[in-house]
């Protein structure tokens, strides 16, 4: 057992730094403070993001971040920018090494953890950022876990819905909030067990990223580059099955059930998202065999954002209405027809086909018409020996990622409450 890291008067001495009065022990010498104590000892900022003007935005500099670029990490392929000049204009609304940035606006919870090596960029009223600004003090990575913890969630929870509008935490409900912490060293333990696991799923993700790249290159180069006349035209249906969704009762969900629905907010650009996913517990008989899916099996979005694609890593999910199973015809064709609805040239030519309507609908029946240019059976082959490999390492990475997750999330609220303890020498 670690020794307590703070006395049981009302105030504490946290590491070197005197923090102002503690709201009160919790346990094991953990110790709750207002969050609004720890800005006025100048240890903690609480900050929005830069309010900028449509004419201030242009295509290269500073990415200006809003809660789509933020999903556990930053995503800032075709963002807005703003010139790098507004380094200075933005002020502290740039982003810092040891930032946690959490979505505060409409879709409220998401975070990301500014790491080193990252670009800096400009924060949206989207966002919100929580700064250490003392790292001996406030360990910025445990700051990050503790916000994806019981205690925080439960506050935000509290307060996203007073409005009549979209679901908003404020500043000031964020800077009145409370927040329990442990001793540095033992913030810097906790912080430390989770980031590696942390680390071992984003070198994960990161090579995928490159397997998917590599078979992306191999696609381009053999039915794009190399291309000969002799080949002959055909229709995606000739090689790909387009299989639609069930129109699931929303009568027949559950608060808890064994299997979680696939609806379009699921399918993203080569990931599947079950975040807050609809849940059933049971299949009635007219449910088609092919919307229970298995692993492997090929999504394809149809309404909204159309044409996206992804990959299934894990078993009991239904196939919703308004998502399509793409099923090659040939089984060996399954890393071609993946790699093939991948491509920009295709989810442009699908965005196109959905156009005419308020929102973006795209037609099986006419997706299925789409014509292209194919080899012979046997190049089929070749490509197939070349990217299946590459696409099944991508899926076991999937499923790695996935127990590495699952046990980083069990092992987060029993450390963020005290139940597990780090062993922590002092000296």
């Amino acid at each position: 057992m670690t020794k307590s890291a703070a006395t049981q008067s009302d105030t504490t001495t946290v590491g070197a730094q005197f923090i102002a009065p503690a709201v009160g022990e919790v346990m094991n010498g953990w110790r709750k403070y207002k969050t609004s104590s720890l800005i006025d000892d100048g240890l903690l900022t609480i900050g929005d993001g830069y309010r900028a003007k449509n004419s201030e935005l242009v295509q290269t500099g500073l990415a200006f971040a809003r809660a789509g670029n933020i999903n556990n990490g930053f995503l800032f392929d075709g963002a807005d920018c703003l010139p790098e000049s507004y380094v200075e204009i933005a002020g502290e609304k740039v982003s810092r090494v040891g930032d946690v940035v959490f979505t505060s606006k409409g879709t409220v919870g998401r975070f990301g953890f500014v790491r080193d090596g990252i670009a800096k960029f400009v924060y949206s009223p989207q966002l919100c950022f929580w700064r250490s600004k003392n790292h001996n003090e406030i360990d910025p990575r445990f700051l990050y876990y503790w916000m994806h913890g019981k205690e925080f969630l439960d506050q935000v929870e509290s307060v996203k819905g007073q409005t009549d509008m979209a679901d908003y935490v404020n500043l000031s409900d964020q800077r009145n909030m409370s927040i329990t912490l442990p001793a540095p060293k033992d913030q810097k333990a906790i912080a430390a067990m989770l980031s590696s696991l942390d680390d071992k799923i984003d070198l994960l993700h990161r090579q995928n990223q490159t397997l998917e790249a590599m078979a992306q290159t191999l696609f381009r180069q053999w039915f794009i580059e190399e291309a000969r006349e002799d080949w002959e035209t055909k229709k995606i249906k000739d090689l790909v099955e387009i299989q639609s969704g069930f129109a699931f009762k929303s009568s027949t969900f559950s608060d808890v059930g064994k299997y979680k629905l696939i609806t379009i907010k699921a399918v993203q650009d080569g990931y599947l998202d079950i975040t807050n996913a609809d849940e059933i517990d049971f299949i009635a008989d007219k449910v088609p065999s092919y919307c229970i899916l298995v692993k492997n099996d090929i999504l394809l979005s149809l309404t909204g954002n159309v044409g996206r694609c992804c990959l299934v890593d894990r078993t009991n999910l239904l196939l919703n209405q308004r998502v399509a199973k793409l099923k090659p015809i040939e089984d060996s064709n399954w890393a071609f027809t993946y790699i093939l609805f991948r491509q920009t040239a295709m989810k442009q030519n699908l965005e196109d086909l959905s156009k005419g309507s308020a929102q973006a609908n795209l037609s099986p029946i006419e997706t299925g018409l789409i014509e292209i240019v194919v080899p012979k059976d046997d190049f089929f082959i070749k490509f197939s020996a070349e990217v299946t490999p590459l696409m099944l390492k991508v899926m076991s990475n999937k499923i790695q990622i996935q127990t590495l997750t699952q046990l980083r999330d069990t092992l987060l609220p029993k450390l963020m409450s005290g139940e597990i303890r780090v062993e922590v020498e002092y000296e």
